[in-house]
Protein backbone atom coordinates (compact mmCIF):
# COMPACT_ATOMS: atom_id res chain seq x y z
CA UNK A 1 0.00 0.00 0.00
CA UNK A 2 1.58 3.44 -1.00
CA UNK A 3 2.15 6.24 1.56
CA UNK A 4 -0.82 8.99 1.42
CA UNK A 5 0.72 12.00 -0.23
CA UNK A 6 -1.67 14.35 1.80
CA UNK A 7 -1.88 15.00 5.52
CA UNK A 8 -3.68 17.44 7.69
CA UNK A 9 -0.98 18.40 10.08
CA UNK A 10 -3.26 21.29 11.97
CA UNK A 11 -6.92 22.33 12.68
CA UNK A 12 -8.12 25.47 14.08
CA UNK A 13 -11.53 26.31 15.19
CA UNK A 14 -12.43 30.28 13.91
CA UNK A 15 -14.94 33.17 15.14
CA UNK A 16 -15.73 33.67 11.86
CA UNK A 17 -18.67 32.55 10.11
CA UNK A 18 -19.85 33.03 5.95
CA UNK A 19 -23.04 32.09 3.92
CA UNK A 20 -22.76 28.87 1.38
CA UNK A 21 -25.80 28.07 -0.53
CA UNK A 22 -27.95 29.84 1.95
CA UNK A 23 -26.70 27.84 4.63
CA UNK A 24 -24.38 29.54 7.70
CA UNK A 25 -21.31 27.74 8.17
CA UNK A 26 -18.11 28.12 10.27
CA UNK A 27 -14.95 28.98 9.42
CA UNK A 28 -12.07 26.05 10.02
CA UNK A 29 -8.48 26.64 9.12
CA UNK A 30 -6.67 23.55 8.23
CA UNK A 31 -3.19 23.11 7.31
CA UNK A 32 -2.69 20.50 4.78
CA UNK A 33 0.73 19.21 3.23
CA UNK A 34 0.92 18.23 0.15
CA UNK A 35 3.94 16.02 -0.78
CA UNK A 36 3.63 15.66 -4.43
CA UNK A 37 4.58 18.16 -7.00
CA UNK A 38 1.63 19.36 -8.32
CA UNK A 39 -1.63 20.67 -6.98
CA UNK A 40 -4.75 17.95 -6.39
CA UNK A 41 -8.23 18.67 -6.29
CA UNK A 42 -9.96 17.48 -3.15
CA UNK A 43 -12.47 18.15 -0.72
CA UNK A 44 -12.97 18.55 2.88
CA UNK A 45 -15.35 17.05 4.85
CA UNK A 46 -16.60 18.70 8.43
CA UNK A 47 -19.69 16.44 10.86
CA UNK A 48 -21.23 17.77 13.67
CA UNK A 49 -24.94 18.33 15.32
CA UNK A 50 -25.97 15.00 12.74
CA UNK A 51 -24.69 17.41 9.65
CA UNK A 52 -21.87 17.18 6.88
CA UNK A 53 -20.58 20.53 4.89
CA UNK A 54 -18.24 19.41 2.18
CA UNK A 55 -15.47 22.16 0.93
CA UNK A 56 -14.01 21.74 -2.62
CA UNK A 57 -10.25 22.42 -2.47
CA UNK A 58 -7.56 22.84 -4.47
CA UNK A 59 -4.38 21.44 -2.62
CA UNK A 60 -1.36 23.09 -3.69
CA UNK A 61 1.68 21.42 -3.12
CA UNK A 62 3.86 22.09 0.23
CA UNK A 63 2.48 23.22 3.57
CA UNK A 64 -0.53 25.90 3.47
CA UNK A 65 -3.57 26.78 5.61
CA UNK A 66 -7.43 26.29 4.04
CA UNK A 67 -10.29 27.59 5.02
CA UNK A 68 -12.93 24.92 5.48
CA UNK A 69 -16.47 25.48 6.37
CA UNK A 70 -18.22 23.26 9.69
CA UNK A 71 -21.86 22.91 10.09
CA UNK A 72 -23.22 25.50 12.51
CA UNK A 73 -24.35 23.92 15.84
CA UNK A 74 -25.69 26.76 17.88
CA UNK A 75 -28.50 26.86 19.62
CA UNK A 76 -29.64 23.69 18.90
CA UNK A 77 -26.38 21.30 19.82
CA UNK A 78 -23.48 21.87 22.14
CA UNK A 79 -20.29 22.44 21.04
CA UNK A 80 -18.29 19.29 19.89
CA UNK A 81 -14.28 19.33 21.03
CA UNK A 82 -13.16 16.67 18.21
CA UNK A 83 -15.62 16.75 14.97
CA UNK A 84 -14.41 13.93 12.65
CA UNK A 85 -12.91 15.93 9.33
CA UNK A 86 -12.58 13.46 6.11
CA UNK A 87 -10.10 14.90 3.78
CA UNK A 88 -10.42 13.69 0.01
CA UNK A 89 -7.90 13.76 -2.46
CA UNK A 90 -7.53 11.53 -5.50
CA UNK A 91 -7.30 8.51 -4.11
CA UNK A 92 -6.19 9.42 -0.89
CA UNK A 93 -8.60 9.69 2.15
CA UNK A 94 -6.89 11.09 5.83
CA UNK A 95 -8.98 11.66 8.64
CA UNK A 96 -8.68 13.88 11.16
CA UNK A 97 -10.34 15.98 14.28
CA UNK A 98 -11.67 19.75 14.87
CA UNK A 99 -13.34 21.23 17.82
CA UNK A 100 -16.56 22.90 16.47
CA UNK A 101 -19.41 25.13 17.58
CA UNK A 102 -17.00 27.22 20.35
CA UNK A 103 -18.44 30.19 18.91
CA UNK A 104 -21.68 31.49 17.56
CA UNK A 105 -22.46 33.18 14.49
CA UNK A 106 -22.46 36.98 14.64
CA UNK A 107 -25.68 39.06 15.51
CA UNK A 108 -24.52 41.96 12.69
CA UNK A 109 -25.85 45.91 14.14
CA UNK A 110 -25.85 48.71 12.03
CA UNK A 111 -25.73 51.80 14.18
CA UNK A 112 -24.43 55.28 13.53
CA UNK A 113 -21.57 56.87 14.67
CA UNK A 114 -19.26 59.64 15.04
CA UNK A 115 -20.19 62.30 12.55
CA UNK A 116 -18.31 62.20 9.36
CA UNK A 117 -18.04 66.12 9.01
CA UNK A 118 -20.49 66.49 5.95
CA UNK A 119 -21.93 69.89 6.99
CA UNK A 120 -18.81 72.01 7.39
CA UNK A 121 -15.91 70.96 6.47
CA UNK A 122 -16.41 69.28 2.60
CA UNK A 123 -19.28 71.44 0.32
CA UNK A 124 -20.22 68.07 -1.31
CA UNK A 125 -20.66 64.06 -0.23
CA UNK A 126 -18.81 62.95 -2.96
CA UNK A 127 -15.20 64.23 -1.89
CA UNK A 128 -15.47 63.25 1.58
CA UNK A 129 -16.24 59.35 0.31
CA UNK A 130 -13.49 59.38 -1.86
CA UNK A 131 -10.65 61.55 0.91
CA UNK A 132 -12.17 58.57 3.23
CA UNK A 133 -11.57 55.37 0.98
CA UNK A 134 -7.69 57.08 -0.05
CA UNK A 135 -7.07 57.57 3.60
CA UNK A 136 -8.24 53.92 4.20
CA UNK A 137 -6.07 52.66 1.49
CA UNK A 138 -3.00 54.34 2.38
CA UNK A 139 -3.31 53.11 5.74
CA UNK A 140 -3.53 49.46 4.62
CA UNK A 141 -0.78 49.95 2.35
CA UNK A 142 1.07 51.31 5.10
CA UNK A 143 0.41 48.01 6.96
CA UNK A 144 1.39 45.27 4.41
CA UNK A 145 4.69 47.41 4.58
CA UNK A 146 5.09 47.17 7.73
CA UNK A 147 3.88 43.82 8.54
CA UNK A 148 6.91 42.46 9.25
CA UNK A 149 8.25 44.67 12.07
CA UNK A 150 7.86 44.23 15.44
CA UNK A 151 4.25 44.06 16.72
CA UNK A 152 4.86 47.89 18.36
CA UNK A 153 6.26 49.02 15.31
CA UNK A 154 3.37 47.97 12.79
CA UNK A 155 0.31 50.17 11.48
CA UNK A 156 -2.68 49.88 13.21
CA UNK A 157 -5.17 52.18 12.29
CA UNK A 158 -9.24 52.79 14.17
CA UNK A 159 -11.84 53.91 11.41
CA UNK A 160 -12.90 57.20 11.61
CA UNK A 161 -16.53 56.07 11.39
CA UNK A 162 -17.92 52.70 10.32
CA UNK A 163 -18.83 54.12 6.77
CA UNK A 164 -15.95 54.19 5.74
CA UNK A 165 -15.84 50.40 4.91
CA UNK A 166 -18.77 51.47 2.48
CA UNK A 167 -16.59 54.18 1.55
CA UNK A 168 -13.23 52.12 0.68
CA UNK A 169 -15.47 49.19 -1.39
CA UNK A 170 -17.50 51.89 -3.55
CA UNK A 171 -13.95 53.03 -4.82
CA UNK A 172 -11.51 49.83 -4.24
CA UNK A 173 -13.51 46.75 -5.01
CA UNK A 174 -11.20 44.65 -5.89
CA UNK A 175 -9.38 45.54 -2.94
CA UNK A 176 -12.42 44.01 -0.90
CA UNK A 177 -10.92 41.07 0.62
CA UNK A 178 -7.67 43.05 2.19
CA UNK A 179 -9.78 45.29 3.48
CA UNK A 180 -11.87 41.92 5.61
CA UNK A 181 -8.28 40.43 6.28
CA UNK A 182 -6.96 43.33 7.79
CA UNK A 183 -10.36 43.56 9.85
CA UNK A 184 -9.69 39.70 10.73
CA UNK A 185 -6.62 40.07 12.09
CA UNK A 186 -6.98 43.64 13.69
CA UNK A 187 -5.06 45.11 11.95
CA UNK A 188 -8.06 48.02 11.50
CA UNK A 189 -11.23 48.35 14.05
CA UNK A 190 -13.94 50.40 14.44
CA UNK A 191 -13.68 53.54 15.88
CA UNK A 192 -13.79 53.78 19.70
CA UNK A 193 -17.11 55.98 19.60
CA UNK A 194 -20.04 53.83 20.99
CA UNK A 195 -23.17 54.81 18.60
CA UNK A 196 -22.82 58.23 18.58
CA UNK A 197 -25.38 60.16 16.68
CA UNK A 198 -24.76 61.86 13.68
CA UNK A 199 -26.36 65.25 14.95
CA UNK A 200 -23.68 67.71 13.78
CA UNK A 201 -23.19 68.61 17.45
CA UNK A 202 -20.25 66.16 18.01
CA UNK A 203 -17.41 68.61 20.39
CA UNK A 204 -14.12 68.82 19.40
Amino acid sequence: MSESKIAILETKETIFFSHRREQVCQWIMVAIENRSDRPVRGTAAIAAGGEEVSTPLEILPGVREYRCLAPILWPRHPAVAAAPLRLTAGTDVVTGTTSVGTHRPWTVYLLSDVCTDYTWVYADEETPRADDAALLEAELAVADARRGDPEADRNHYNFVHARETEFFLEHFPHHAEKLFNHIRRGTVTLNPFFTMCMTCDLSL
